[in-house]
């Protein structure tokens, strides 16, 4: 017996439940943040880069939620795609948070080399999250490619009914569209 056939999955539709509500309540308060912190509501949209917010607070608040339950993890091992896309997505956004978060701290500790100056972290959140996070949607669209490519090449490409499936290979389809998004929305900038 394969790995594969370890691993059951449950066939029938996985219904919608407060937990469910909640995670995306915190979705939509991560995206409330992020068009905060990117600037004033009248001037997001006026800046081109910050249109990505809300698909990616989508990600980074349904990971996890999935992550945190059995039968998520058990799904998410038997290959749905769009449970995949939320933790393809959030790679990209972890590793730029946290190279941010060491450049920013490295040029807080040069500047304060000549003079002292307060350690702000608030301030420098909003800087990391303005300015790392959300304006490069690329790098989210090449992950969500890799890992629908590795599910599918390793034949473990398995949508199912559910809400989170179809709400995740909704996020992951914008995030493929995304470089092209981008560019139109730069272009009308312009």
């Amino acid at each position: 017996m394969d790995h594969a056939e370890a691993i059951e999955v449950p066939a029938e539709r996985r219904p919608f439940r407060l937990g469910d509500a909640i995670a995306l309540v915190a979705a939509a308060a991560l995206a409330m943040a992020g068009y905060r912190a990117v600037g004033p509501p009248h001037q997001v949209l006026q800046r081109p880069g910050a249109w990505p917010v809300i698909p990616t607070a989508l990600s980074l608040a349904l990971l996890p939620y999935q992550l945190s339950r059995r039968d998520d993890r058990r799904r998410m091992a038997g290959g749905c795609p769009g449970l995949w896309a939320h933790a393809a997505a959030a790679v990209p956004v972890a590793i730029r948070c946290a190279v941010g978060a060491a450049e920013l701290t490295l040029m807080w500790a040069l500047m304060a080399v000549d003079e002292p100056m307060p350690f702000r972290p608030g301030r420098m959140a909003r800087m990391l999250l303005a300015y790392d996070v959300f304006e490069h949607p690329a790098d989210r669209a090449f992950a969500v490619a890799l890992a629908w490519a590795a599910l599918g090449l390793a034949g473990r490409w398995r949508p199912e009914r559910s809400w989170d499936d179809r709400l995740g290979r909704a996020v992951g389809l914008f995030w493929l569209a995304s470089p092209a998004i981008d560019l139109v929305v730069d272009r009308l900038a312009d």
